[in-house]
């Protein structure tokens, strides 16, 4: 992404797991995946569903935000697209995704499936 001129470091921690559990505390995260399996065109397409805006932060802990499912094979465009508009509107994540959540979900909503 350097070689684009963004940032990394304007994206969130992100929780990733393949497990249901939460094992990689992906509902209490900035920006959670959950792993999963979905159809696409009648096919089985693996998947993941999609957390916004949570925290595990002392006194300030609650879950994310469940805003829809995107495949595997999406999620490095939706993070690139993602960190290009961060970069753009010369934002944090934090404050772009929770603060301007409205517009953070039309974003997402390009690729959700």
């Amino acid at each position: 992404m350097k070689a684009e001129g963004i940032n990394p470091d304007r994206l969130p921690q992100l929780s990733v797991s393949g497990c249901l559990n939460s094992c990689a505390r992906h509902q209490i995260s900035p920006l959670g995946f959950t792993g999963i399996k979905r159809r696409v065109d009648n096919e089985p397409v693996d998947a993941f569903d999609l957390h916004i805006c949570g925290s595990s932060l002392e006194g300030a802990c609650h879950l994310g935000k469940p805003v829809g499912s995107m495949k595997k094979s999406d999620i490095p465009a939706f993070l690139g697209k993602l960190a290009l508009t961060l970069e753009n509107l010369d934002m944090e994540y934090a404050d772009y995704a929770c603060d301007k959540e409205e517009e953070f979900l039309q974003l997402i909503e390009e690729f959700k499936i």
